[in-house]
């Protein structure tokens, strides 16, 4: 980042956040819910727009989210991966603070901005601005600059060696003596060198001094932009001679000097710099008073980056109509007079700054000004379509359209849900639930990735547990995806995500499981093949599940295993420890048997007291049913001493003494049926349910009908998104 860049954007940060904060003050800490209705009882069929009541029979009146909650990480990837058009990757973001879990998801903390990570922050967001600028779809509309052409054969990267030639100028290197002489080439011994002064040599990786004249390699920049040139010097020659003097020279004078005495060490260097179209860089060896045994190697190289073409392009003929489009999305509704006027001022004063500064071509400094004040802008890094005053009135339309894109494709309305907000047409259920089943179809990865993932906790990003680059483990972590993406686009209930019925394998993971695989069946984009099995792909028996959970002692695998299906299954997260309580859990193991068998060991532990009963007669029953399977995963019906696998606890009065049985209770128990429910509606409400809402969860579960057969996971997500906009909204 060069200096003036560095300024800008601290700048810039200031200008927005302060700009940002003032027009959602009314949109954090204690908020005051709206008035509910507008006093015309009748009035409650749906056709204004807003969402019927909650149905009768469950009459719950709406609370709106009380904080501000942050954009993710990953929903902010998701954001610029859509403005940019393509995947933005998650590395980008490696050093950015993670956001906590509130409710089982990071989409709905009210944390802070960190100003431990701004830095990190900074440099993401200006390299997405520059991004953002070199994307065709972004500058559509803008005149096509007027810049000359390169000077010289424009790349990336430059390599003195690799690009040797015998002709001067090409991939902009040039062979000169010091006085900026061109030096001739002998194509018999593939060098360059000087008729009048002998002994002036210059080859791919190798210059020698002349006798009056020093040699000088130069590069030249094609056009615009920075340039970081980098290598080495070393001598080649240390059979004598005084040794020799390397400099890299700039436009603005020396950037590397150093002596290298005969047989001394490498020097090497590195260095960046702004450049414009014709500037050059010389890499020079002077001779100190003779240029006997002066062959200096090296190993030199340039790396470049064009400045974004834009001569011509203005903010009336360009910048306005990039920032709006760009902001627009990013904001998730249109602009403000305000918002828009203030980022003018950020182009214009970045503008001035850069022509003061003596930087031709200003246009691209003050447009990537302009943009990464819109990526910074609290409308993005935070989530105001959630609270009342977030978005102005006019603007409902889009609201709405927001949380519908959040809600089931983790980023911001696509095209055709934009237009329909733009043109007044989200209104009713029938057309936001469509919407909702077509954002599914077309986006339904991400909703398996940014839903899903987090609720089962198969996600990548952010994940809980340590993610491994083993290929077997990455497998197991795909398995689980492709599971439940199969579920949600077949229309299959959410108890088919315990029992599916099939599972996703590459052949090592089908070779781990002792699945065969039919070399004819088809292979998914993952590098899956689907498998009809009773034995894998159910929550509890998937690869990921069974390994992620069983690190520690094998103690700690089975309350490990437990909480999981406990929390994540049941809904029954257990309470935190106090001082007490852990005092005692360590004066129990400390007195119990380690060579008894693990079911005896956890038995004495949780009879020792009431605090640890109360917890482990709800843990170790899961667990324990589980450890049919070793900590790889792998199915066993003995442990690695020859003893039984088996235990006789009770879950609740009910026996789920191995997998079979647990899964069987689980797929079929309304707790879990309500858990399901209660984890998508909580995804759309971005708050925890309340204990008047808990009806809703038996209506979202099926489970006020007992005849009714489970309803499709895809329907229960709509449904409860329709119910989480009924619950946080004044009709």
């Amino acid at each position: 980042m060069r200096a003036l860049e560095h300024i800008t954007a601290l700048r810039t940060l200031a200008l927005v956040l302060l700009v940002g904060a003032s027009s959602l003050a009314g949109c954090t800490n204690e908020l005051t819910p709206p008035p509910i209705g507008d006093g015309d009882d009748d009035d409650d069929d749906g056709d204004d727009g807003n969402p019927p009541p909650t149905p009768r029979g469950c009459q719950v009146e709406p609370q709106p989210v009380t904080i501000l909650p942050r954009t993710s990480n990953e929903e902010f990837r998701q954001f610029v991966t859509d403005l940019l058009g393509r995947p933005v990757p998650v590395e980008r973001f490696a050093q950015w603070t993670p956001l906590a879990q509130v409710n089982g998801f990071d989409t709905m903390t009210e944390s802070r901005i960190d100003p431990g990570a701004l830095e990190a922050q900074l440099a993401t967001v200006e390299a997405l601005s520059a991004e953002l600028m070199a994307t065709p779809a972004v500058m559509e509309g803008c005149p096509t600059p007027t810049d000359p052409p390169p000077a010289c054969a424009e790349h990336g990267a430059y390599d003195a060696a690799a690009q040797f030639s015998g002709e001067q100028g090409r991939d902009c290197w040039s062979y000169l003596d010091a006085n900026g002489g061109a030096l001739a080439y002998a194509p018999a011994d593939g060098r360059w060198f000087s008729p009048g002064d002998p002994g002036m040599f210059l080859w791919g990786n190798g210059l020698h001094p002349g006798l009056r004249v020093d040699v000088m390699l130069r590069w030249t920049a094609p056009r615009d932009g920075s340039a970081a040139p980098s290598g080495s010097f070393f001598d080649a020659d240390a059979g004598g001679g005084d040794g020799v003097i390397v400099v890299v020279r700039g436009p603005a004078g020396d950037l590397f000097r150093a002596v290298i005495a005969n047989g001394g060490a490498r020097e090497q260097f590195q260095a960046a710099l702004p450049v414009r179209r014709g500037d050059v860089v010389d890499f020079i060896v002077q001779r100190v008073a003779n240029n006997s045994w002066d062959t200096t190697g090296h190993a030199l190289s340039v790396a470049f980056t064009p400045t974004p073409p834009s001569g011509g392009r203005t903010w009336d003929n360009c910048g306005q109509l990039v920032v709006e489009r760009v902001a627009t999305r990013a904001f998730r509704r249109p602009l403000v007079a305000l918002e828009r006027d203030e980022l003018r001022r950020v182009f214009d004063e970045t503008a001035a700054a850069a022509a003061a500064a003596g930087i031709i071509g200003v246009f691209p400094e003050a447009l990537g000004a302009a943009l990464q004040a819109t990526l910074l802008s609290p409308h993005v890094l935070y989530k105001p379509e959630f609270v009342p005053g977030g978005f102005d009135g006019a603007h409902d339309q889009h609201r709405l359209a927001s949380r519908l894109a959040l809600y089931f494709r983790g980023s911001l309305p696509d095209d055709e849900l934009r237009a329909l907000a733009e043109a007044g047409g989200l209104v009713g259920d029938d057309v936001i639930a469509a919407q909702a089943a077509r954002l599914l179809a077309a986006s339904g990865d991400r909703f398996v990735e940014h839903f899903g993932g987090q609720w089962l906790d198969f996600r990548v990003v952010g994940s809980t547990t340590a993610v491994s680059a083993d290929p077997l483990r990455v497998a197991m972590r795909k398995e689980a995806h492709a599971v439940f993406a199969a579920v949600l686009a077949e229309d299959l209930s959410a108890d088919r995500l315990i029992a599916p019925g099939f599972t996703f394998v590459d052949a090592p993971l089908a070779t781990h499981y002792g699945l065969t695989l039919d070399p004819a069946a088809a292979v998914d984009a993952a590098g899956l093949t689907r498998v009809a099995t009773a034995d894998r792909g159910g929550l509890f028996t998937q690869g990921h599940f069974l390994t992620s959970t069983a690190t520690g002692s094998d103690f700690k695998r089975v309350i490990g295993r437990g909480l999981y299906a406990l929390g994540r299954t049941l809904c029954q997260p257990m309470p935190m420890l106090d001082p007490a309580t852990r005092e005692e859990i360590n004066n129990s193991v400390g007195q119990i048997d380690p060579a008894a068998p693990l079911g005896e060991r956890m038995q004495i532990h949780r009879s020792s007291s009431d605090r640890c009963l109360a917890c482990h007669s709800q843990m170790d029953p899961l667990g324990l049913a589980l450890e049919r399977f070793d900590p790889a995963g792998l199915a066993r019906d003995t442990y690695e001493d020859g003893s039984s696998v088996e235990n006789s606890f009770l879950f609740n009065d009910v026996s789920v003494r191995n997998p079979a049985e647990l899964q069987a209770w689980v797929k079929d128990a309304g707790q879990y049926r309500r858990c399901v429910a209660e984890k998508l509606l909580v995804w759309g409400l971005h708050r925890a349910v309340r204990p008047e809402e808990r009806c809703v969860l038996d209506q979202l579960a099926g489970l006020d009908d007992p005849q009714a057969p489970a309803p499709p996971l895809r329907a229960t997500g709509i449904d409860a998104f329709l119910t989480a906009l009924r619950l946080t909204e004044a009709p």
